[in-house]
């Protein structure tokens, strides 16, 4: 076991529909980008030619968009808990390790008093290069 410190600019894809009568009043953007700081214990499972992993631990997702833009809903730091898989293919230059994390998100990250709880969950695949 390993502890692995990270950081990661994320673009998401998560959005609030706001319907009235079955017709689209308004779509917000949930946490559009984030930046991610983790500290992960990576768990390895050694092979001859590259390695697979697996990896849990914490993860704070800072949002970098607030209130200001009008598609953007305003949304607190999450906490989120992570768990995942990955492989680390060497070659000639570099190492490639695609990962596959599902982030569960702890806390609500809600502004908004008209809704009660909002909580991030994200599926990521992650392409990492390492020299």
């Amino acid at each position: 076991m390993v502890i692995v410190p990270k950081a990661e600019l994320s673009f998401n894809g998560g959005a609030l529909n706001f319907y009235k009568a079955d017709v689209l009043l308004q779509k917000y953007e949930i946490a559009p980008i984030t930046i991610n700081t983790m500290f992960h214990a990576r768990f390895n499972k050694e092979k001859s030619v590259g390695f697979q992993y697996f990896f849990v631990g914490p993860n704070v997702m800072i949002p970098l968009t607030s209130n200001q833009l009008s598609s953007s809903f305003d949304t607190k730091t999450n906490l989120a808990f992570d768990l995942g898989i990955g492989w680390n293919q060497p070659t000639k230059h570099f190492n490639f390790l695609p990962e596959l994390k599902y982030s569960m998100g702890l806390v609500n990250i809600n502004k908004n008093p008209a809704i009660q709880s909002l909580k991030l969950h994200t599926i990521s695949l992650v392409l990492n290069f390492m020299g």
